[in-house]
Protein backbone atom coordinates (compact mmCIF):
# COMPACT_ATOMS: atom_id res chain seq x y z
CA UNK A 1 0.00 0.00 0.00
CA UNK A 2 1.39 3.35 -1.30
CA UNK A 3 2.19 6.27 1.57
CA UNK A 4 -0.90 7.89 0.20
CA UNK A 5 -3.68 5.22 0.80
CA UNK A 6 -2.35 4.66 4.48
CA UNK A 7 -2.23 8.46 4.70
CA UNK A 8 -5.70 8.43 3.77
CA UNK A 9 -7.12 5.11 4.80
CA UNK A 10 -10.53 5.77 3.99
CA UNK A 11 -10.91 1.72 4.43
CA UNK A 12 -12.13 7.73 3.29
CA UNK A 13 -31.41 29.88 4.97
CA UNK A 14 -32.73 25.87 5.76
CA UNK A 15 -34.58 24.96 2.59
CA UNK A 16 -35.52 21.23 2.39
CA UNK A 17 -35.18 19.90 5.47
CA UNK A 18 -34.66 15.97 5.65
CA UNK A 19 -34.31 14.79 8.96
CA UNK A 20 -34.65 11.31 9.70
CA UNK A 21 -36.45 9.34 12.75
CA UNK A 22 -34.81 10.10 16.18
CA UNK A 23 -33.00 12.82 14.22
CA UNK A 24 -36.38 15.10 13.77
CA UNK A 25 -37.20 14.80 17.29
CA UNK A 26 -34.01 16.01 18.68
CA UNK A 27 -33.87 19.01 16.05
CA UNK A 28 -37.43 19.74 17.46
CA UNK A 29 -36.74 19.93 20.39
CA UNK A 30 -33.27 22.19 19.82
CA UNK A 31 -35.47 24.31 17.94
CA UNK A 32 -38.08 24.76 20.61
CA UNK A 33 -35.24 24.88 23.11
CA UNK A 34 -34.49 28.18 22.09
CA UNK A 35 -33.28 30.72 25.36
CA UNK A 36 -35.54 29.13 27.86
CA UNK A 37 -34.39 29.01 31.55
CA UNK A 38 -35.65 25.43 31.25
CA UNK A 39 -34.26 23.78 28.92
CA UNK A 40 -35.16 20.52 26.83
CA UNK A 41 -32.39 18.66 26.51
CA UNK A 42 -31.63 16.18 23.67
CA UNK A 43 -32.48 12.58 24.00
CA UNK A 44 -28.68 10.62 24.39
CA UNK A 45 -29.82 7.99 22.03
CA UNK A 46 -26.72 5.35 21.59
CA UNK A 47 -25.92 4.03 18.63
CA UNK A 48 -24.80 1.08 19.33
CA UNK A 49 -21.94 -0.95 19.51
CA UNK A 50 -19.32 -2.13 16.21
CA UNK A 51 -20.19 -5.01 14.86
CA UNK A 52 -17.83 -6.44 12.20
CA UNK A 53 -17.58 -3.60 9.64
CA UNK A 54 -20.76 -1.43 11.17
CA UNK A 55 -19.56 1.65 12.80
CA UNK A 56 -22.65 2.47 15.09
CA UNK A 57 -20.95 3.41 17.99
CA UNK A 58 -21.13 6.62 20.33
CA UNK A 59 -24.21 8.82 20.39
CA UNK A 60 -26.76 10.06 17.45
CA UNK A 61 -26.14 13.98 16.60
CA UNK A 62 -29.53 14.98 15.47
CA UNK A 63 -29.01 17.09 11.82
CA UNK A 64 -29.89 16.71 8.53
CA UNK A 65 -28.73 17.38 4.88
CA UNK A 66 -29.55 20.44 3.95
CA UNK A 67 -29.52 21.02 0.11
CA UNK A 68 -27.29 23.95 -1.22
CA UNK A 69 -28.76 26.43 -3.91
CA UNK A 70 -25.60 28.56 -4.93
CA UNK A 71 -23.79 25.17 -6.54
CA UNK A 72 -26.53 22.62 -6.75
CA UNK A 73 -24.33 19.96 -8.45
CA UNK A 74 -21.23 18.45 -6.95
CA UNK A 75 -19.06 15.68 -8.88
CA UNK A 76 -16.39 14.01 -7.17
CA UNK A 77 -13.04 12.80 -9.62
CA UNK A 78 -11.21 10.68 -6.99
CA UNK A 79 -11.05 7.05 -8.62
CA UNK A 80 -8.49 5.76 -10.24
CA UNK A 81 -7.02 7.97 -7.62
CA UNK A 82 -3.97 6.74 -8.82
CA UNK A 83 -3.30 6.73 -12.46
CA UNK A 84 -0.59 5.81 -14.75
CA UNK A 85 -1.60 6.77 -18.26
CA UNK A 86 -2.74 10.37 -20.06
CA UNK A 87 -6.98 10.16 -20.52
CA UNK A 88 -9.92 10.48 -18.88
CA UNK A 89 -9.99 10.38 -14.86
CA UNK A 90 -13.85 10.85 -14.56
CA UNK A 91 -16.99 12.12 -16.86
CA UNK A 92 -20.48 12.40 -16.48
CA UNK A 93 -21.01 10.86 -19.79
CA UNK A 94 -23.25 7.27 -19.39
CA UNK A 95 -20.63 4.76 -20.20
CA UNK A 96 -17.34 5.78 -18.99
CA UNK A 97 -14.06 4.99 -22.00
CA UNK A 98 -12.37 2.12 -21.68
CA UNK A 99 -9.54 1.97 -19.49
CA UNK A 100 -7.02 -0.79 -18.27
CA UNK A 101 -6.76 -2.06 -14.58
CA UNK A 102 -3.25 -2.07 -12.89
CA UNK A 103 -2.87 -6.08 -13.42
CA UNK A 104 -6.14 -7.22 -14.76
CA UNK A 105 -6.16 -5.53 -18.43
CA UNK A 106 -8.98 -3.79 -19.44
CA UNK A 107 -12.08 -3.07 -17.53
CA UNK A 108 -15.25 -4.32 -18.99
CA UNK A 109 -18.31 -1.86 -20.51
CA UNK A 110 -20.26 -3.18 -17.86
CA UNK A 111 -18.19 -1.65 -14.86
CA UNK A 112 -18.14 1.51 -17.05
CA UNK A 113 -21.75 1.72 -17.24
CA UNK A 114 -23.09 4.12 -14.62
CA UNK A 115 -26.08 3.79 -12.12
CA UNK A 116 -28.03 6.53 -12.70
CA UNK A 117 -30.76 7.98 -10.33
CA UNK A 118 -32.40 10.24 -12.69
CA UNK A 119 -29.32 12.19 -13.63
CA UNK A 120 -29.67 13.55 -17.67
CA UNK A 121 -27.20 16.67 -17.37
CA UNK A 122 -25.56 19.47 -15.34
CA UNK A 123 -28.56 22.26 -16.00
CA UNK A 124 -27.30 24.46 -13.25
CA UNK A 125 -24.26 26.11 -11.31
CA UNK A 126 -21.56 23.11 -9.83
CA UNK A 127 -18.69 22.15 -8.02
CA UNK A 128 -15.62 19.49 -9.54
CA UNK A 129 -13.68 17.88 -6.21
CA UNK A 130 -10.41 16.10 -7.65
CA UNK A 131 -8.12 13.58 -5.94
CA UNK A 132 -5.56 12.17 -8.18
CA UNK A 133 -1.52 10.56 -7.73
CA UNK A 134 0.38 10.65 -11.34
CA UNK A 135 2.58 7.29 -11.00
CA UNK A 136 4.49 7.32 -14.24
CA UNK A 137 4.36 4.54 -16.46
CA UNK A 138 7.48 5.53 -18.10
CA UNK A 139 8.96 7.17 -15.50
CA UNK A 140 9.37 10.61 -18.32
CA UNK A 141 6.07 11.83 -18.66
CA UNK A 142 4.45 14.29 -15.96
CA UNK A 143 1.06 15.68 -16.60
CA UNK A 144 -1.75 18.33 -16.33
CA UNK A 145 -5.05 17.73 -14.89
CA UNK A 146 -8.05 19.63 -17.00
CA UNK A 147 -11.20 20.29 -16.43
CA UNK A 148 -13.34 20.20 -19.16
CA UNK A 149 -17.23 21.09 -19.73
CA UNK A 150 -18.87 20.15 -23.30
CA UNK A 151 -22.68 21.63 -24.35
CA UNK A 152 -25.24 18.89 -24.85
CA UNK A 153 -27.66 21.72 -25.17
CA UNK A 154 -28.90 23.96 -28.28
CA UNK A 155 -28.10 27.34 -27.14
CA UNK A 156 -24.62 28.71 -26.13
CA UNK A 157 -23.82 28.60 -22.60
CA UNK A 158 -21.45 31.10 -20.32
CA UNK A 159 -20.14 29.95 -17.31
CA UNK A 160 -17.80 31.76 -14.65
CA UNK A 161 -15.23 29.17 -13.00
CA UNK A 162 -13.45 30.04 -9.88
CA UNK A 163 -10.44 27.62 -8.95
CA UNK A 164 -8.58 26.67 -5.85
CA UNK A 165 -5.87 23.74 -6.74
CA UNK A 166 -3.33 22.42 -4.72
CA UNK A 167 -0.43 20.29 -5.13
CA UNK A 168 2.46 20.79 -3.20
CA UNK A 169 3.45 19.81 -0.12
CA UNK A 170 3.36 16.44 2.65
CA UNK A 171 -0.26 14.76 2.54
CA UNK A 172 -1.76 14.37 5.59
CA UNK A 173 -0.33 17.42 7.53
CA UNK A 174 -1.67 20.59 8.68
CA UNK A 175 0.19 22.41 6.17
CA UNK A 176 -0.02 19.64 3.15
CA UNK A 177 -2.07 20.39 0.45
CA UNK A 178 -5.18 18.95 1.22
CA UNK A 179 -5.39 21.39 4.15
CA UNK A 180 -4.37 24.52 2.26
CA UNK A 181 -7.01 23.48 -0.04
CA UNK A 182 -9.71 22.94 2.46
CA UNK A 183 -8.95 26.36 4.19
CA UNK A 184 -9.46 28.18 0.92
CA UNK A 185 -12.77 26.61 0.31
CA UNK A 186 -13.38 27.58 3.76
CA UNK A 187 -12.63 31.08 3.49
CA UNK A 188 -13.42 31.28 -0.48
CA UNK A 189 -9.96 31.80 -1.82
CA UNK A 190 -10.76 30.66 -5.24
CA UNK A 191 -9.38 32.53 -8.34
CA UNK A 192 -11.47 33.95 -10.47
CA UNK A 193 -11.08 33.28 -14.46
CA UNK A 194 -12.17 34.56 -17.53
CA UNK A 195 -15.78 33.34 -18.25
CA UNK A 196 -16.14 30.62 -20.87
CA UNK A 197 -18.77 30.83 -23.57
CA UNK A 198 -19.12 27.23 -25.13
CA UNK A 199 -21.26 27.00 -27.94
CA UNK A 200 -23.34 24.03 -28.44
CA UNK A 201 -21.45 20.85 -29.20
CA UNK A 202 -18.55 22.48 -28.43
CA UNK A 203 -16.50 21.83 -25.40
CA UNK A 204 -14.61 24.73 -23.19
CA UNK A 205 -11.76 24.83 -20.27
CA UNK A 206 -12.29 25.76 -16.84
CA UNK A 207 -9.20 24.52 -15.68
CA UNK A 208 -5.92 23.51 -15.72
CA UNK A 209 -3.64 22.03 -12.92
CA UNK A 210 0.00 23.09 -12.49
CA UNK A 211 2.46 19.70 -14.02
CA UNK A 212 2.29 17.27 -11.42
CA UNK A 213 5.06 14.38 -11.13
CA UNK A 214 7.87 17.12 -12.77
CA UNK A 215 11.74 16.73 -12.58
CA UNK A 216 11.82 20.20 -10.96
CA UNK A 217 9.44 22.90 -8.50
CA UNK A 218 8.54 25.43 -10.67
CA UNK A 219 5.85 28.02 -10.24
CA UNK A 220 3.52 25.98 -12.68
CA UNK A 221 5.27 22.71 -11.56
CA UNK A 222 5.71 20.59 -8.64
CA UNK A 223 7.44 17.49 -8.32
CA UNK A 224 4.76 15.98 -6.42
CA UNK A 225 2.55 13.30 -7.98
CA UNK A 226 -0.25 14.46 -5.81
CA UNK A 227 -2.58 17.12 -6.47
CA UNK A 228 -6.47 17.67 -4.92
CA UNK A 229 -8.26 20.88 -5.96
CA UNK A 230 -12.57 22.25 -6.26
CA UNK A 231 -12.81 23.54 -9.63
CA UNK A 232 -16.60 25.74 -9.63
CA UNK A 233 -18.89 26.53 -12.75
CA UNK A 234 -21.19 29.61 -12.12
CA UNK A 235 -23.89 28.84 -15.01
CA UNK A 236 -25.15 32.14 -16.20
CA UNK A 237 -28.46 30.45 -17.43
CA UNK A 238 -29.55 27.53 -15.26
CA UNK A 239 -32.35 25.82 -16.54
CA UNK A 240 -31.33 26.41 -20.09
CA UNK A 241 -27.81 24.85 -19.83
CA UNK A 242 -27.07 20.96 -20.35
CA UNK A 243 -23.66 19.93 -19.33
CA UNK A 244 -21.07 17.25 -19.07
CA UNK A 245 -18.13 17.57 -17.35
CA UNK A 246 -14.66 15.84 -17.34
CA UNK A 247 -11.43 15.64 -16.27
CA UNK A 248 -8.75 14.67 -18.04
CA UNK A 249 -4.84 14.20 -17.30
CA UNK A 250 -2.89 15.69 -20.48
CA UNK A 251 0.80 15.58 -21.32
CA UNK A 252 2.82 18.56 -19.33
CA UNK A 253 4.43 19.56 -22.79
CA UNK A 254 1.17 20.86 -24.16
CA UNK A 255 1.29 24.09 -25.76
CA UNK A 256 -0.40 27.10 -23.65
CA UNK A 257 -3.08 27.49 -25.36
CA UNK A 258 -3.86 23.77 -26.87
CA UNK A 259 -4.83 22.19 -23.03
CA UNK A 260 -8.50 22.10 -24.42
CA UNK A 261 -7.68 20.70 -27.68
CA UNK A 262 -5.79 18.28 -26.17
CA UNK A 263 -8.32 17.15 -23.23
CA UNK A 264 -10.84 16.51 -26.15
CA UNK A 265 -8.73 14.44 -27.96
CA UNK A 266 -8.61 12.42 -25.18
CA UNK A 267 -12.19 12.05 -24.19
CA UNK A 268 -12.64 8.49 -25.56
CA UNK A 269 -9.87 7.09 -23.67
CA UNK A 270 -9.74 5.94 -20.42
CA UNK A 271 -6.86 7.17 -17.89
CA UNK A 272 -4.73 3.46 -16.45
CA UNK A 273 -5.59 3.00 -13.04
CA UNK A 274 -2.98 2.44 -10.76
CA UNK A 275 -4.78 0.96 -7.76
CA UNK A 276 -3.81 -2.28 -6.46
CA UNK A 277 -5.77 -2.16 -3.29
CA UNK A 278 -9.25 -2.12 -4.37
CA UNK A 279 -10.77 -4.26 -7.86
CA UNK A 280 -12.58 -2.43 -9.74
CA UNK A 281 -14.10 -5.13 -11.39
CA UNK A 282 -16.45 -5.86 -8.59
CA UNK A 283 -18.96 -3.99 -6.69
CA UNK A 284 -17.11 -2.95 -3.17
CA UNK A 285 -17.68 -5.95 -0.96
CA UNK A 286 -18.95 -6.10 2.49
CA UNK A 287 -16.55 -3.34 4.63
CA UNK A 288 -15.29 -1.71 1.85
CA UNK A 289 -16.24 1.68 1.48
CA UNK A 290 -13.84 2.86 -1.17
CA UNK A 291 -14.07 6.36 -2.48
CA UNK A 292 -16.76 8.65 -3.69
CA UNK A 293 -17.08 9.23 -7.64
CA UNK A 294 -19.86 10.83 -9.69
CA UNK A 295 -22.40 13.30 -9.24
CA UNK A 296 -24.98 14.28 -6.48
CA UNK A 297 -27.00 16.64 -5.52
CA UNK A 298 -24.60 19.29 -3.39
CA UNK A 299 -25.36 19.83 0.31
CA UNK A 300 -24.70 21.19 3.61
CA UNK A 301 -25.36 18.73 7.04
CA UNK A 302 -26.91 20.94 9.96
CA UNK A 303 -27.70 19.50 13.42
CA UNK A 304 -27.08 19.97 16.99
CA UNK A 305 -27.94 19.31 20.68
CA UNK A 306 -29.09 20.73 24.12
CA UNK A 307 -26.91 19.04 26.93
CA UNK A 308 -26.87 18.59 30.23
CA UNK A 309 -22.86 18.94 30.89
CA UNK A 310 -23.58 17.28 34.54
CA UNK A 311 -25.39 13.87 32.94
CA UNK A 312 -22.70 12.97 29.74
CA UNK A 313 -22.29 9.35 29.98
CA UNK A 314 -18.80 8.75 31.46
CA UNK A 315 -18.31 12.59 31.30
CA UNK A 316 -17.61 11.98 27.57
CA UNK A 317 -20.63 12.60 25.06
CA UNK A 318 -19.53 10.98 21.59
CA UNK A 319 -21.49 11.85 18.87
CA UNK A 320 -20.65 9.54 15.10
CA UNK A 321 -20.05 12.05 12.18
CA UNK A 322 -19.72 11.21 8.67
CA UNK A 323 -21.46 8.54 8.87
CA UNK A 324 -22.17 6.46 6.10
CA UNK A 325 -25.43 4.22 4.97
CA UNK A 326 -22.46 1.49 4.29
CA UNK A 327 -21.57 1.71 8.14
CA UNK A 328 -24.83 2.03 9.76
CA UNK A 329 -27.03 -0.77 8.84
CA UNK A 330 -27.38 -1.21 12.56
CA UNK A 331 -28.52 2.43 13.58
CA UNK A 332 -29.72 4.10 10.36
CA UNK A 333 -31.02 6.92 11.85
CA UNK A 334 -26.82 8.08 12.20
CA UNK A 335 -26.43 8.40 8.51
CA UNK A 336 -24.91 11.52 7.26
CA UNK A 337 -24.15 10.98 3.63
CA UNK A 338 -26.43 11.47 0.73
CA UNK A 339 -26.93 9.37 -2.12
CA UNK A 340 -25.58 9.69 -5.61
CA UNK A 341 -26.97 10.87 -8.82
CA UNK A 342 -24.56 9.26 -11.06
CA UNK A 343 -21.76 6.69 -10.27
CA UNK A 344 -19.67 3.48 -11.70
CA UNK A 345 -20.86 0.26 -10.18
CA UNK A 346 -16.75 0.07 -8.19
CA UNK A 347 -18.27 2.72 -5.85
CA UNK A 348 -20.98 3.14 -3.16
CA UNK A 349 -23.96 4.60 -4.31
CA UNK A 350 -23.37 7.36 -1.25
CA UNK A 351 -21.04 10.87 -0.51
CA UNK A 352 -18.54 8.50 1.32
CA UNK A 353 -16.28 10.72 3.49
CA UNK A 354 -18.68 13.92 2.94
CA UNK A 355 -15.50 15.89 1.43
CA UNK A 356 -16.02 19.69 0.99
CA UNK A 357 -19.85 18.97 2.28
CA UNK A 358 -20.01 22.02 4.90
CA UNK A 359 -21.05 20.98 8.40
CA UNK A 360 -22.86 23.52 10.88
CA UNK A 361 -23.31 22.35 14.46
CA UNK A 362 -24.79 23.93 17.38
CA UNK A 363 -24.63 22.93 20.73
CA UNK A 364 -26.53 24.33 24.05
CA UNK A 365 -24.54 23.60 26.85
CA UNK A 366 -26.31 23.71 30.05
CA UNK A 367 -25.18 23.55 33.83
CA UNK A 368 -28.02 22.77 35.99
CA UNK A 369 -25.82 22.34 39.20
CA UNK A 370 -24.55 24.28 41.80
CA UNK A 371 -20.50 24.01 40.91
CA UNK A 372 -18.53 25.01 38.06
CA UNK A 373 -18.33 22.37 35.45
CA UNK A 374 -15.37 22.63 33.03
CA UNK A 375 -16.66 21.54 29.32
CA UNK A 376 -14.44 21.15 26.47
CA UNK A 377 -15.51 20.62 22.75
CA UNK A 378 -13.46 18.36 20.47
CA UNK A 379 -12.92 15.88 17.62
CA UNK A 380 -10.93 12.92 16.95
CA UNK A 381 -10.24 9.33 15.98
CA UNK A 382 -9.02 6.36 17.81
CA UNK A 383 -8.24 4.23 14.89
CA UNK A 384 -6.41 6.65 12.64
CA UNK A 385 -6.95 10.47 11.79
CA UNK A 386 -8.97 12.95 10.69
CA UNK A 387 -8.12 16.92 9.74
CA UNK A 388 -10.69 19.89 9.86
CA UNK A 389 -10.54 23.31 9.47
CA UNK A 390 -13.40 25.43 11.66
CA UNK A 391 -14.91 28.10 13.02
CA UNK A 392 -16.00 28.18 16.53
CA UNK A 393 -18.41 31.30 17.88
CA UNK A 394 -19.32 30.59 21.78
CA UNK A 395 -22.10 33.02 22.89
CA UNK A 396 -25.39 33.28 25.37
CA UNK A 397 -28.34 30.54 24.28
CA UNK A 398 -30.29 32.55 21.46
CA UNK A 399 -27.96 35.07 20.66
CA UNK A 400 -25.45 35.33 18.01
CA UNK A 401 -21.65 35.41 18.32
CA UNK A 402 -18.93 36.37 16.70
CA UNK A 403 -16.90 32.96 15.10
CA UNK A 404 -13.30 32.84 16.54
CA UNK A 405 -10.55 32.87 13.82
CA UNK A 406 -10.15 30.04 11.19
CA UNK A 407 -8.25 27.37 12.27
CA UNK A 408 -7.27 23.37 10.87
CA UNK A 409 -5.99 20.76 12.48
CA UNK A 410 -5.69 16.88 12.53
CA UNK A 411 -6.41 14.20 15.44
CA UNK A 412 -6.08 10.76 16.09
CA UNK A 413 -4.02 7.90 15.91
CA UNK A 414 -1.64 9.11 13.04
CA UNK A 415 -1.94 12.39 13.94
CA UNK A 416 1.08 14.74 16.32
CA UNK A 417 0.41 17.77 17.91
CA UNK A 418 -3.18 16.71 19.35
CA UNK A 419 -4.21 15.63 22.70
CA UNK A 420 -3.19 12.25 24.24
CA UNK A 421 -6.88 10.92 23.89
CA UNK A 422 -5.98 11.34 20.11
CA UNK A 423 -8.88 14.22 20.00
CA UNK A 424 -8.39 18.10 19.72
CA UNK A 425 -10.34 20.99 20.62
CA UNK A 426 -12.50 23.78 18.79
CA UNK A 427 -12.00 25.93 21.23
CA UNK A 428 -9.12 28.29 22.38
CA UNK A 429 -9.39 26.85 25.63
CA UNK A 430 -12.22 24.50 27.86
CA UNK A 431 -15.69 27.06 28.99
CA UNK A 432 -16.10 27.21 32.22
CA UNK A 433 -20.13 26.63 32.95
CA UNK A 434 -20.63 28.64 36.55
CA UNK A 435 -24.22 27.36 38.66
CA UNK A 436 -26.81 27.17 36.27
CA UNK A 437 -25.25 29.03 33.36
CA UNK A 438 -25.89 28.43 29.34
CA UNK A 439 -23.29 28.42 26.64
CA UNK A 440 -23.95 27.95 23.06
CA UNK A 441 -21.14 26.31 20.73
CA UNK A 442 -21.49 27.38 17.24
CA UNK A 443 -19.09 25.23 15.28
CA UNK A 444 -18.78 25.64 11.24
CA UNK A 445 -16.47 23.03 10.02
CA UNK A 446 -14.91 21.16 6.70
CA UNK A 447 -13.06 17.54 6.57
CA UNK A 448 -10.02 17.75 5.48
CA UNK A 449 -9.69 15.17 2.20
CA UNK A 450 -7.29 12.27 3.29
CA UNK A 451 -9.51 11.71 6.24
CA UNK A 452 -10.26 8.78 7.80
CA UNK A 453 -13.96 8.39 8.57
CA UNK A 454 -16.57 8.23 10.22
CA UNK A 455 -14.86 10.28 13.49
CA UNK A 456 -16.09 11.64 16.61
CA UNK A 457 -17.40 15.10 18.06
CA UNK A 458 -16.93 14.75 21.76
CA UNK A 459 -18.44 17.04 24.49
CA UNK A 460 -16.04 15.99 27.51
CA UNK A 461 -16.39 17.10 31.16
CA UNK A 462 -13.15 18.05 32.49
CA UNK A 463 -11.77 17.42 35.58
CA UNK A 464 -11.54 20.76 37.76
CA UNK A 465 -8.28 22.38 38.40
CA UNK A 466 -7.39 22.37 42.70
CA UNK A 467 -7.65 25.53 43.73
CA UNK A 468 -3.82 26.30 44.80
Amino acid sequence: MSDAQQIRHKATNLPGWRPRGAAKLGLLLLLASGATAAPVYTPLLSLGNDVECEKCQGYLLPGAVVPREDYRYAIHSDLPEIFKTDGVLYATFPVLPPFDTAKDGPLAEEMRTQVNHGFTAIDDSFEVFLYHMSELENKSHPRRLVVLAMNKATEPVQLSPLVAIEAKGKMGTNDGPETRLARRVFTGDFETRDSVTIEPGKAGVLAVSPIVAAAQDGPDSTTSSFVNGIVRGIVESPGKTALDVAVVAIPADTPIGEYGAAAERLLSIGAKSGETAMDLRIAPPDCHLRRVVGVYRNFNWKGGAVIDVTALPGDNLAFQMALPAAQAKGCEAGRQTQDMLLHPPYVRPETIGNYTIEYHVDLDLHNPSTETVPVDVRFGKPDASVGLVWTAAVGEVGAVAEPGPVRSGWAGAWAKGDLPDDTLSFLESPLLLTAGESRRVRLHFHVVGTSSLPFQLHVIREKATPVQ
